[in-house]
């Protein structure tokens, strides 16, 4: 895991994104609110991502409700957003896990070993 991601308050920030940001609300919803926050049309998404348009819609629309890592990894790039950030919006990995990680692996706020 690269320790970069993991350092300098960068886990005071996702936790008080997902406080702000998390709720029950759904990943499909949030993928819409997030695509058109930055003005992107389903083929922009596409075209940024590799990921299809009908499968982009069924994510949008809740009919696909898992996505695969790989998908949230293609759609964090494509919409300038943290692939932990979004992993935990999806489901995959909890704030606790990255909490988790962090103390097994002596890595504090700090960025510090």
């Amino acid at each position: 895991m690269n320790r970069k991601l993991l350092s300098g308050g960068w886990i005071r920030k996702l936790l008080k994104w997902r406080e702000t940001n998390m709720s029950t609300q759904p990943f499909g919803e949030y993928l819409r609110q997030l695509r058109n926050a930055k003005g992107m049309t389903l083929q922009d998404v596409k075209d940024a991502s590799g990921v299809s348009h009908p499968y982009l819609s069924q994510l949008e629309n809740g009919k696909k409700c898992v996505v695969s890592p790989d998908v949230v990894r293609k759609l964090a790039a494509a919409f300038g957003v943290t692939h932990l950030g979004l992993m935990i919006k999806a489901g995959h990995v909890t704030e606790d896990e990255v909490l988790t990680f962090r103390r097994e692996h002596g890595i504090n706020d700090g960025g510090e070993s």
